[in-house]
């Protein structure tokens, strides 16, 4: 199933950080450059820019790598813009990553969870998962959804949607940055281990 991961900016970079993971342990990766108008400028000593789409990271999973906040009142443009690449690249499954602040929300896995984007179901079948409704996800979630909806008309049937949070303390989050990847690795058959995620820690990323 072809797949496309998107993480949010959230508390600590959690889903930044686990993405920086997948592309750093990924040998068949290709990089594609995405305008970031509608973030806040960011570049590196490796050239990276804001955002760019990471290609085949593993056999049919593509990553969208975000490094900078959403400029504040261009959140639906920004949102348009992801779903012209959800769209054009024809992905079956997206997978949203998040973080949030743990002095509000309970710790453990908060997800939300559709067989396609045209029908509600939410799915989940573990102690350690809170399923949850649309509207106690993100407003980036919220967003995504409806936009998606919009465009897609009869054809959201056929994509598979996920999201996926963990709630954090602000600060260097690496339990929480596996338990991501790992929820994230059973869902897509992928192979990260724990000791990876440790040497992808992305300090630099623009909060």
């Amino acid at each position: 199933m072809k797949t496309i991961i998107i993480p949010c900016v959230g508390m600590g970079n959690v889903s930044q950080w686990a993405v920086n993971t997948m592309i750093e342990n990924s040998s068949t990766k290709n990089k594609i450059p995405i305008d970031g108008k509608y973030l806040y400028p960011f570049i590196n000593e490796k050239g990276d820019t804001p955002l760019c789409k990471w290609c085949n990271v593993k056999k049919d999973i593509d990553v969208i790598q975000l490094l900078s906040p959403i400029i504040p009142g261009y959140e639906s443009l920004f949102i348009k813009q992801i779903v012209r690449e959800i769209i054009e690249g024809e992905y079956e499954k997206i997978i949203v990553m998040d973080s949030l602040d743990r002095g509000i929300y309970d710790e453990g896995l908060r997800i939300w969870h559709k067989n396609s984007i045209g029908e509600l179901n939410i799915n989940n079948d573990s102690n350690d998962e809170i399923a949850i409704p649309l509207e106690d996800t993100s407003l980036f979630m919220r967003l995504l959804v409806n936009t998606l909806s919009k465009q897609l008309g009869d054809e959201e049937f056929k994509i598979a949607m996920e999201w996926i949070a963990v709630s954090v303390y602000d600060g260097i989050n690496i339990d929480a940055v596996n338990t991501l990847l790992k929820k994230v690795n059973a869902d897509c058959t992928m192979t990260l281990t724990d000791k990876d995620s440790k040497d992808s820690y992305i300090g630099e990323v623009y909060v």
